[in-house]
């Protein structure tokens, strides 16, 4: 094959020659640039957006376990000032959900139900509860429209 190939070249003029060459080099330099060079250098940014990335959550979940050990550390138990489902309510406000009920369930129990929160905001907010020593006793998380979900749930002051 090799013979065939150098046969036919050294039958080229000299001018044939200089535009294979010509055209074996751009080849080569297109190859080496669009199948080597750039599929390298997108591969290393894509990883270097995504370190940034996972580092960016890294101090993102560092500043949350920080600020959750500062509340812990400050007030462990459960705010007192009114009836569970008056502070269940309130607190549902305070994060921005809309509660369609917040009932009492009876023996220091509270149930809720929520038609749309976003899932992270609804864990964070179930956090902050059990921060404060409310705990979700039953729960129930079903999926919505738009990325977001209906909650049904069963609170209860922590320790009862």
């Amino acid at each position: 094959m090799s013979e065939k190939l150098s046969n036919w070249f050294d039958g080229l003029s000299l001018r044939e020659k200089i535009l294979v060459g010509v055209a074996a080099t751009l080849s080569a330099l297109l190859v080496a640039i669009y199948g080597v060079y750039f599929p390298l250098t997108n591969a290393i940014h894509e990883k270097r957006v995504e370190y940034r990335e996972a580092l960016e959550r890294r101090v993102t979940i560092e500043a949350m376990v920080a600020q959750a050990s500062q509340k812990q550390a400050g007030s462990v138990v459960a705010d007192k000032s009114g009836p569970l489902e008056q502070v269940v309510n309130q607190r549902a406000t305070g994060a921005g959900f809309t509660l369609e009920k917040a009932d009492a369930a009876g023996n220091g129990r509270v149930s809720i139900s929520m038609a749309q929160a976003r899932p992270a905001a609804l864990m964070k907010w179930l956090a902050e509860l059990e921060m404060a020593g409310i705990v979700a006793e039953q729960i129930e998380v079903k999926a919505g429209s738009a990325g977001t979900v209906s909650v049904n749930a069963t609170l209860a002051r922590g320790g009862q």
